[in-house]
């Protein structure tokens, strides 16, 4: 599992850093760039911590469209993602298996 996760990050070819559960693992549709945690207002009460593409405001780039989304917003669509990958688990469990097991 290692190994894949190796080659899924050269596949990427993007530097990849993670200091949260969820930075360099979304990927943006749009652009292709990782999304990154930023924070809003860091210095007034209306601090609020939201993931953007990092090429939102990227210089001689295509700027990105994408909106921004909070951690809460990433951890439903987690969740629904993970509940929908499950509906199956039996076939899934046994075809990850039989990869490794051969």
């Amino acid at each position: 599992m290692v190994q894949t996760e190796i080659q899924r990050r050269k596949q990427i070819g993007k530097k990849y850093f993670a200091s949260t559960q969820f930075s360099s693992k979304l990927i943006c549709e749009d652009c292709g760039g990782f999304f990154g945690k930023k924070v809003w207002h860091s210095t007034s009460k209306y601090v609020k911590e939201i993931y953007q593409c990092n090429n939102k405001f990227a210089k001689n780039i295509k700027k990105c469209e994408n909106p921004h989304f909070t951690e809460d917003e990433i951890k439903s669509m987690f969740i629904k993602a993970y509940n929908l990958a499950m509906q199956d688990k039996a076939y899934k469990i046994n075809g990850v298996a039989n990869k490794y097991i051969k």
